[in-house]
């Protein structure tokens, strides 16, 4: 029998297994879990053979066996994590995210390098965890529900409150993404004597304002309203514009290549990739995310980025030169830039080296200042799709080979890690290139907002201070720890560390360069875009705290985008 459930993405934020290895922001790591958590891929099934109900998202080609499944289901229902104090410690860091995340990683997007359901799964669980712990703040409120701000005796030096709901609202976060793991899901509630059965607040109007003292019925309320919020939004999370196939594209979209055949080498051409021991075609991932409602008050219609002139080949001489710039750039590849490409390609990323999130002891701090961040990336992801639908742009991998054919090229030789030539038909970027067109780079656009909302938070410029008494922005990669160089890369740890806001851009930015999925212009133009979407995230979020945003409730998804009707540069 096949395990029905609709697939779940990365949430990890203290808890990040980056580049092979688990790292935990309260510095605990559990080694009976690392087996588990390491990538191992399955013998491939045909998804014309998969029950109907296994809703594998469209990109996802990890398919698992039921047999897999419930081994990984067993060890992470059988966890066992340190002692947990509901009174002074953090739900999210100690219960929440041990239970969450490592299974994330395992079935849904390995390494978080899959943007749409990273940022979609995070965001709304960090939704979930704000709305829940709102009204244990002296002014703030929440997104989705309207619940009376309680008194600082309930919440000032004790977290037991913040806790409680933090646990009820994730409880029914989960269950809607994945009943299939109800026994999981209840075992994080009983274990530390919460009753997933009590429903409390689940009968109350999502729209009405409501004054609560318990905070069981704060979190049930605050996790049903958050679900009723988005279950429309555009996202097509659930299937319900899709005949119930969660995540499938509801926008139209054909590209104008075929994995086997390239009509236009200015256009996207899906590639041929292994899964398991099968090979498929890519396909676009989730183009409706163009279409979904963002967070803040910006109009992605009115935030365009200027056509990637240099990817029309045509203009044989800019397309060149741009190409060229890849295949240099990942031929002088070295153990750091290769290990911060893999840093960048990791969405969960985020504050793994931060530690205004990372060490924040507080657990409704904990949820606002992530939930913040992830507005800004959620909502950039909103635009940086939309533009990649209008653009449809050549990824450097297909238009390598297209000038090249079998003519020598350099490229990386991870034995020596010294240059070798190769014909350019075999050429490969170092990094996995994604499953959406190339302009613009949305991996760069995630990191420009979220730049800009640190700024603002921080009120320190562009310099990146310390925060909590640690440096702001610093961590080591450890040796060895590469997903695409096991046991190789690096050879030695590599310090990552940033003084400014703009290096932190700007590595994030050249690191899509010589990982090889990237041209030079989607960079620019994703910075040039994405910055400002920063500012609308903080400007909301202001809102939020001082009690001044509007309740919405649901959420539906934005009109279809015009552009996409509009002449491509070379022929429609």
């Amino acid at each position: 029998m096949i395990r029905k459930k609709p697939m779940i993405c990365a949430f990890i934020v203290s808890m990040t297994i980056l580049a092979g290895s688990i790292i935990i922001a309260d510095d605990h790591v559990w080694e009976d879990i690392a087996e588990s958590l390491a990538l191992v891929p399955a013998t491939a099934q045909s998804p014309s053979n998969l029950d109907r109900d296994l809703r594998f998202p469209p990109g996802q080609l990890i398919y698992q066996t039921d047999a897999q499944i419930n081994t990984l289901t067993s060890k992470f229902t059988e966890l066992v994590l340190p002692p947990f104090n509901m009174s002074s410690g953090n739900v999210v860091n100690s219960i929440i995210i041990p239970n969450f995340g490592g299974w994330l990683h395992q079935e849904v997007t390995p390494h978080f390098v899959s943007p749409p359901f990273a940022f979609r799964y995070v965001t709304l669980m960090l939704n979930t965890g704000y709305d829940a712990t709102a009204p244990y703040h002296e002014t703030a409120v929440g997104v989705y529900s309207r619940i009376e701000n309680r008194p600082a005796s309930e919440y000032e030096n004790n977290s037991t409150n913040m806790n409680i709901a933090s646990m009820h609202a994730a409880y029914h976060l989960l269950m809607a993404f994945d009943s299939a793991r109800e026994d999981q899901w209840r075992n994080m509630l009983t274990t530390y004597g919460l009753d997933p059965d009590d429903r409390r607040g689940l009968d109350l109007e999502c729209t009405q304002k409501h004054t609560l003292e318990s905070p069981v019925a704060i979190g049930n309320l605050a996790g049903k309203c958050v679900i009723e919020g988005r279950m429309n939004d555009g996202f097509n999370h659930f299937g319900n514009e899709t005949n119930g196939y969660p995540f499938m594209d509801t926008t139209g979209y054909k590209p104008v290549n075929s994995a086997n055949e390239l009509v236009d080498p200015s256009r996207w051409q899906p590639l041929i990739i292994q899964a398991g021991e099968e090979y498929v075609g890519q396909q676009f991932i989730t183009p409706q995310w163009a279409d979904t409602m963002p967070y803040t008050d910006i109009n992605p219609r009115e935030i365009r980025a200027d056509p990637p002139t240099g990817s029309d080949h045509t203009n044989m001489a800019a397309y060149k030169a741009q190409a060229d710039e890849v295949i240099n750039a990942v031929a002088d590849l070295d153990d750091r830039k290769k290990i911060m490409a893999e840093y960048f390609d990791n969405k969960a990323r985020g504050t793994l080296f931060f530690p205004a999130v990372k060490y924040t002891d507080n657990t409704r701090d904990f949820w606002a200042l992530d939930f913040l961040l992830h507005i800004a990336e959620f909502d950039a992801g909103i635009v940086a799709w939309q533009e990649k639908a209008i653009h449809d742009a050549v990824r450097p991998v297909t238009a390598i080979k297209y000038i090249y054919g079998d003519e020598l090229v350099p490229t990386f030789d991870k034995k020596d890690n010294s240059p070798k030539m190769i014909p350019a038909s075999q050429w490969e970027s170092y990094l996995p290139t994604g499953d959406h067109p190339e302009y613009p780079s949305a991996t760069t656009c995630f990191c420009a907002a979220e730049a800009q909302v640190w700024r603002n938070w921080l009120n320190n410029g562009d310099t990146i201070p310390e925060v909590n008494g640690r440096p702001g922005f610093t961590g080591i990669l450890v040796a060895n720890s590469s997903i695409h160089e096991r046991s190789i890369t690096p050879a030695q740890p590599v310090n990552v560390t940033f003084s400014t806001w703009t290096e932190f851009v700007n590595e994030c930015g050249e690191s899509r360069i010589y990982g090889g999925v990237h041209f030079r212009p989607a960079v620019e133009a994703a910075i040039d875009i994405c910055t400002g979407v920063g500012d609308n995230a903080y400007e909301y979020f202001q809102t939020l705290l001082d009690g001044t945003a509007p309740i919405r409730h649901p959420d539906s998804k934005l009109d279809p985008d015009y552009m996409r009707a509009s002449p491509h540069f070379t022929a429609p």
